[in-house]
């Protein structure tokens, strides 16, 4: 993927996570064709993933905040939200969360 198609995609995804986010997409944003939406689609129906609402109110239980980003990854055949969570304090977090169980993987703690 050429610097221009990822930069693209990193604006789509940011557009979209804050979209979902609020409430008005039901599908990640790791859906980058049909083929894409359609897998995503059989994972969310065949229990694969959990819905996105529920892993985000979950993070927002353990890190307060406004999401910034929300991303869906396919790592080694496991998806992953990608969620970044700006706190009232002014930090970041940034979790990576294991779409299967909901279980968070890691936290990555910015500063301002």
């Amino acid at each position: 993927m050429n610097t221009n198609t990822l930069g693209l995609r990193k604006k789509v995804a940011l557009i979209t996570g804050i979209t979902i986010a609020m409430g008005g997409l039901s599908l990640p944003t790791y859906a980058d064709s049909h083929h894409d939406y359609q897998q995503i689609y059989k994972a969310l129906n065949s229990g694969e993933l959990q819905p996105l609402q529920a892993t985000l109110d979950k993070a927002l239980e353990k890190y307060p905040g406004q999401p910034t980003q929300i991303e869906l990854d396919r790592d080694d055949g496991e998806y992953e939200y990608e969620i970044k969570i700006l706190r009232d304090n002014g930090t970041a977090v940034e979790l990576e969360i294991d779409a299967k169980t909901g279980e968070i993987i890691s936290v990555k703690k910015r500063k301002r």
